[in-house]
């Protein structure tokens, strides 16, 4: 794509004018040169497009028409980009974006979003390749390279802009190799990376940095939807697919142990808690039947991958779906690898779900959180989910913030602040493993109802994702 990348190193003047210029432009004169024509074939077909931007059902099939229009479905042996129909010139060009601004010209919200969306599209080539949010990328972790839109939407002072540009320049210009070689390799330009990028962050409010995770996880979330290519992004590293019928594999899991805990008072091994079976994970709670020498109320399945295998530096997903239930409290969640003490270690809530709720629970623990008891930078997010269905939930562990996702859409970023040592704000730079259990009553869910048991949960995939 014609990516029109603008770095904070670029003229000031130049980002200022065109924060919040560039939406007002007709669409056609704003995107006519910006992209291959068929980025927005797969736009306009796309239905989480569609839904971003909140299209009617006549809007919907306007656009469908439109994409087959110009974009029919490619046959055999044509040419690859427009289908093997006529060649997507510039006139043509012109022509179909006349067509989508009749067709949403009626309503400024929906156009306005459809610009938006388009334009990150034309501006995150490598999902914002390490902007001031800390996002990793080829250039290192903490790169300061931004765009006009990110600029735009975190609402910089002048005095911010001018300060930055100020660091990017004397980063740019540490970076310059001064002996005409090629340049520096990446174990080199890491430590300058971090030290720039943290000299960024310091100028940023806390609520800036939150927003600018969010806004990098957003990005990403657009353009895998929209089956964009990248240069750089998410790859599977490990996955656990359980996909050996009644083989939880031991190399990975163990069955979460009894605790004196709300969360795990009712943990048991017993065999009928777990099941694999067609790809699936089975997790359950019930009454106790009469265990000998348990004399527990109820029973719980969960497996954690404690002692064995650690998460750092990536991003978690799974995909579940959860049964209803008066009192369940099925969790996906982490704690240190190094079973640091609670909560000086962090914790990490991927999902917590109650009851037979359509939300979806996600929350950050440490001793800042919990035994101060600060609540800024915000350490909670709920999302609706489908219930019924599966769905995924996620988490992106950056080493200056941790991001919480729900179907691949971010919820919350929890940013790493320039608080005291001894405060213990983010301890989540490390080495964490994964808890998926189901969870019965508690201070949190009240009493479990007998009647509605057995409850089960169903996990279809565990995936772990590292930036390459």
């Amino acid at each position: 794509m014609n990516r029109r990348i603008l770095c904070i190193s670029a003229v000031l003047g130049s980002i200022l004018a065109l924060s919040l210029s560039t939406l007002a432009q007709p669409v056609s004169g704003q995107f006519g040169g910006l992209g291959r024509a068929t980025n927005v074939g797969m736009l306009i077909r796309n239905g989480e497009f569609l839904t971003m931007i909140e299209a009617t059902a006549d809007q919907k099939t306007a656009l469908g028409k439109i994409a087959e229009e110009y974009f029919p479905p490619r046959t055999a042996g044509a040419a690859p980009g427009v289908g093997g129909a006529q060649r997507m010139t510039p006139e043509r060009q012109k022509e179909m974006w006349g067509k989508i601004d009749e067709t949403l010209k009626t309503d400024g919200a929906k156009l306005k979003k459809f610009k938006e969306i388009y334009f990150q599209m034309a501006t995150f080539p490598t999902m914002i390749p390490g902007g001031i949010d800390g996002s990793p990328a080829t250039g290192g972790l903490n790169s300061v390279a931004l765009d006009e839109w990110i600029l735009a939407a975190l609402d910089l002072a002048v005095e911010q802009k001018v300060k930055i540009a100020a660091i990017v320049a004397a980063r740019s210009a540490e970076l310059r190799p001064q002996d005409g070689s090629s340049g520096m390799t990446m174990e080199q330009r890491g430590p300058i990376y971090t030290k720039y990028g943290d000299q960024i962050r310091a100028l940023l409010t806390i609520e800036q940095r939150a927003k600018a995770g969010i806004l990098a996880a957003f990005a990403v979330e657009v353009r895998t939807k929209l089956g964009i290519e990248q240069q750089a992004g998410w790859k599977i590293v490990w996955e656990e697919n359980f996909d050996k019928d009644d083989v939880i594999d031991p190399a990975v899991w163990s069955k979460i142990p009894r605790g004196s805990s709300d969360w795990n008072r009712h943990m048991s091994s017993h065999d009928p808690l777990y099941d694999v079976k067609d790809g699936k994970l089975i997790l359950r709670g019930m009454v106790n039947p009469g265990l000998p020498g348990d004399n527990a109320p109820f029973i719980t399945g969960g497996i954690f991958s404690k002692d064995k295998k650690g998460f750092h530096r990536g991003r978690i997903e799974i995909s579940a779906k959860f049964g209803d239930a008066r009192g369940a409290w099925p969790a996906f969640w982490l704690l240190p690898f190094n079973n640091e003490r609670w909560p000086d270690g962090g914790e990490l809530d991927i999902v917590e779900r109650l009851h037979d709720e359509a939300i979806a629970h996600q929350n950050v623990h440490s001793y800042y959180t919990n035994r101060l008891g600060k609540k800024e930078p915000r350490t909670s997010a709920t999302a609706p989910i489908r219930n019924g269905e599966y769905n995924t939930y996620g988490i992106e562990l950056h080493p200056d913030r941790v991001v919480f996702l729900v179907n691949g859409k971010p919820t919350n970023a929890y940013p790493r602040i320039d608080a005291p040592a001894e405060e213990k704000q983010f301890p989540f730079d490390k080495p964490f493993y994964l808890l998926l259990d189901m969870q019965l009553g508690g201070s949190w869910t009240g009493p479990p109802n007998p009647d509605h048991l057995p409850v089960e949960m169903h996990i279809d995939w565990v995936r772990f994702f590292e930036w390459k």
